[in-house]
C-alpha cells in the first residue's frame, strides 16, 4: 500500500527506509509540504492576526541594556522587532512572505531555515 508518507506493510507501519538520506529527504519534504507552504500560503492572514507582542515577550525586551544585540528566530512579520529602540535587533525567518512583511516596516530580517541559521555558533547566546 502507498500512502502520502510512503509504502507501508500489512500492519499499517512504514517500512523500513533504505537510508537515513532517504529520511531526511523524506522529512524535508514533509515540512516544505506541509509547513513552509503553508504558511507561504497564509501569511498575509497570519500577518494580521499576529501584532500584539506576548506580554512576558515585550517585558525581557524592554528591560534588555541599551545596545544589546538580539537575533529573533522565526520572526515572522517582526512584530518583536518594533519593541525596544534601544537594541539592535535582526529577524530571521524562512517564509519571504512573512520577512517581506517585516522588511516593510523597515526591519532588518534574513531569510533562512531556522535549523541553521548563518552565524558562528560562538556568536548566539541563548537566554
Amino acid at each position: 500500500m502507498e500512502t502520502a508518507w510512503g509504502a507501508t506493510n500489512l500492519n499499517n507501519k512504514p517500512e523500513e527506509y533504505s537510508s537515513s538520506s532517504e529520511r531526511e529527504a523524506r522529512s524535508i519534504a514533509l515540512e516544505k509540504a506541509y509547513v513552509h507552504d503553508v504558511y507561504s500560503q497564509i501569511a498575509s492572514h497570519f500577518s494580521d492576526s499576529r501584532y500584539r507582542a506576548w506580554p512576558k515577550v515585550k517585558q525581557f525586551l524592554l528591560e534588555l541594556e541599551p545596545g544589546s544585540i538580539v537575533c529573533d528566530v522565526g520572526c515572522g512579520n517582526g512584530k518583536y522587532l518594533d519593541i525596544n529602540p534601544s537594541i539592535y535587533k535582526i529577524g530571521i525567518d524562512s517564509c519571504s512572505n512573512l520577512t517581506g512583511a517585516a522588511r516593510e516596516k523597515n526591519h532588518e530580517v534574513l531569510i533562512s531555515d531556522n535549523l541553521n541559521i548563518p552565524f558562528r555558533d560562538e556568536s548566539m547566546y541563548q537566554h
